[in-house]
C-alpha cells in the first residue's frame, strides 16, 4: 500500500514538471508570434537607438583619442620654449658676466655719492646718472626703495630718484602707473591749450593776441588766428609729466601757444612754480606776471623756480608759449619753497571750474587778482 502511494506521487510530480514546461514553452511560442506582430515603426526606432548607440560610443572614444594626441604635441613644444628659456638665460648670464661687475661698481659709487651729499641739491646729479645705466627692473627697484628710503634726501634729489623709477616704469610699459607716480609729484595732470597764433616776424613774447587781452579763461571765446579760428581744447599731460601741445595742434608752425590750468589753494602758503621749457615762456598767475625766459634749450623738469605768496583760493594759471620750430613743450610743477609737494595745493583743469576761477579774481589790487613774487631760482 505504501508503494502504490509512492509511485502515485512520483507520477504526479513528474506530471507537475511536464505541465511547467509546457506553459514556459507555450509563453515562448507566445512571445515570439507577439515579436512579429510588432509595427515596422517600432522594430525601425529600435534599429536606430542601436546605431546611435554605436555611434555616439565610437564618436566618444575618437574625441578622447584626440584629447590625449593634443596634450601630447603641447607639452612637447612646452618643454622646447622652456629649455630654450633656459639656454637663453645661461648665455645671457655668461655674457654679461664681465659688464655685471663694471655696473655694481657703478652702482655702489653712486649710491655712496649719494649718500654722502643727500642733504645738498647736488644729490640730484646721482639718479641722473642712474639712468644711463641698464638695470633689470627688479635692480631699478630695489635701487629705488633704497635711494628714497635714505632720511634727510634733499627734495630736489629725491624728485629724480622718483623720476629714474619713472624712467623704468614707462620702458616696461606700465603707463598707469607711471601716471601715479607723475601725479604725486605736483605736475598739472591736465589743463585747456589754445592756438597756435602765426608769429611770422618771430615777436614771440612781445606780440599780443587774442588771450593776452581776457582776465583768466574764457573756454568758449573763439579767436582769429591767421586765417583759422581757433579755441580752447583739452590737453592731458604725456606719460613723463610735461606737456606737448604740437601733437594737438594744426597747422605746425612758427607761432605761440596758451596753456591754462586751475590751481586750488586751501590755506596761505609760499609756493614755487617750477617750469621747464625748450623754448620762450611767460608765467602768469591770475593777473600777475610771475616770470619771462627767453632761452632755447632741450626740455627737462624743474629748470627754472619761481617763488610765490599765494592766498586762499582759486587760481588761473597761465602759460604763454613762444616755439622756433613749432615744438611747444612745457613742463609746470608746484610745489612748497623747500621742494616737496604740499596736501593744499591742488590742480584742476575743467572748464567750468576755470571759468568760475576766472571770474573770481576780482578788480585789479585784489588778493586774489595779484600775488607776491620772488627771485628766481634757476637750476
Amino acid at each position: 500500500m505504501a508503494g502504490i502511494s509512492k509511485g502515485f506521487e512520483t507520477n504526479q510530480m513528474s506530471d507537475g514538471g511536464r505541465r511547467s514546461s509546457e506553459s514556459l514553452r507555450a509563453h515562448a511560442a507566445c512571445w515570439r508570434r507577439s515579436a512579429r506582430r510588432t509595427s515596422p515603426m517600432t522594430r525601425r526606432w529600435r534599429r536606430s537607438v542601436r546605431r546611435t548607440s554605436s555611434v555616439t560610443l565610437l564618436g566618444v572614444a575618437i574625441l578622447l583619442l584626440s584629447f590625449c594626441l593634443q596634450g601630447q604635441a603641447r607639452s612637447r613644444p612646452v618643454a622646447r620654449r622652456g629649455a630654450a628659456r633656459r639656454g637663453a638665460a645661461r648665455a645671457g648670464r655668461t655674457q654679461r658676466s664681465s659688464g655685471d661687475v663694471g655696473v655694481s661698481a657703478e652702482v655702489k659709487r653712486l649710491m655712496a655719492g649719494l649718500r654722502r651729499d643727500r642733504r645738498s641739491p647736488r644729490a640730484a646729479v646721482y639718479p641722473m646718472e642712474m639712468m644711463d645705466l641698464t638695470l633689470a627692473p627688479k635692480s631699478v627697484r630695489a635701487l629705488h626703495h633704497r635711494a628714497a628710503s635714505l632720511g634727510g634726501l634733499d627734495p630736489f634729489a629725491r624728485f629724480w630718484v622718483h623720476r629714474f623709477w619713472l624712467r623704468s616704469l614707462l620702458d616696461q610699459g606700465k603707463t598707469q602707473r607711471a601716471h601715479q607716480v607723475v601725479g604725486r609729484q605736483g605736475f598739472a595732470p591736465a589743463g585747456l591749450v589754445v592756438g597756435p597764433f602765426p608769429d611770422p616776424e618771430a615777436g614771440g613774447l612781445g606780440k599780443q593776441f587774442g588771450p593776452d587781452r581776457d582776465d583768466g579763461v574764457i573756454p568758449k571765446r573763439r579767436y582769429k588766428a591767421g586765417r583759422n579760428q581757433v579755441a580752447w581744447r583739452p590737453i592731458r599731460v604725456a606719460d613723463t609729466g610735461c606737456f606737448r601741445p604740437a601733437r594737438l595742434l594744426r597747422p605746425v608752425g612758427q607761432g605761440v601757444v596758451y596753456l591754462a590750468v586751475g590751481l586750488v589753494v586751501s590755506k596761505p602758503v609760499k609756493a614755487a612754480f617750477r617750469m621747464g621749457s625748450n623754448g620762450d615762456y611767460e608765467l602768469r598767475v591770475g593777473r600777475t606776471l610771475v616770470g619771462r625766459r627767453t632761452v632755447h634749450r632741450s626740455l627737462a623738469p624743474d629748470q627754472d623756480v619761481w617763488p610765490v605768496s599765494l592766498h586762499r583760493g582759486w587760481y588761473v594759471v597761465k602759460v604763454k608759449l613762444a616755439a622756433r620750430q613749432s615744438d611747444w613743450s612745457v613742463c609746470l610743477r608746484v610745489t612748497d619753497l623747500s621742494g616737496r609737494v604740499s596736501k593744499g595745493l591742488r590742480w584742476f583743469a575743467d572748464p567750468v571750474s576755470l571759468e568760475r576761477a576766472s571770474a573770481m579774481m576780482g578788480p585789479a589790487g585784489s588778493p586774489l587778482s595779484k600775488v607776491a613774487t620772488g627771485k628766481v631760482v634757476r637750476t
